[in-house]
């Protein structure tokens, strides 16, 4: 008996007329990364148009910014930072739902 559950299990997988459970979500994970990449981009191509009408950009006291001759190092401590905490209040409030 074992031998016909594993058919049954594996002509169940390789049938196309029958919808596996998982399709449906991996349909709306799909869904939400290209709107998520859509938005990703819609906010890169406003900062770049405001970044072109002289605004300085999104430097915040404690990002590290080092400038020396021929070389500038900044990095957005403060700016990952405040991202991150904005991120894991979205997703947390997303998730209870």
């Amino acid at each position: 008996s074992s031998i016909v559950a594993v058919y049954i299990v594996n002509s169940n997988a390789i049938d196309p007329k029958k919808k596996r459970a998982g399709t449906m979500q991996i349909n709306v994970l799909a869904k939400m990364i290209i709107a998520l990449g859509l938005l990703i981009m819609v906010i890169g191509a406003i900062m770049l148009i405001v970044s072109k009408y002289g605004f300085p950009g999104f430097r915040l006291p404690g990002d590290i910014l080092i400038q020396r001759k021929n070389f500038t190092f900044y990095f957005p401590l403060t700016t990952a930072i405040i991202i991150s905490v904005l991120l894991t209040i979205i997703f947390n409030f997303i998730s209870r739902r």
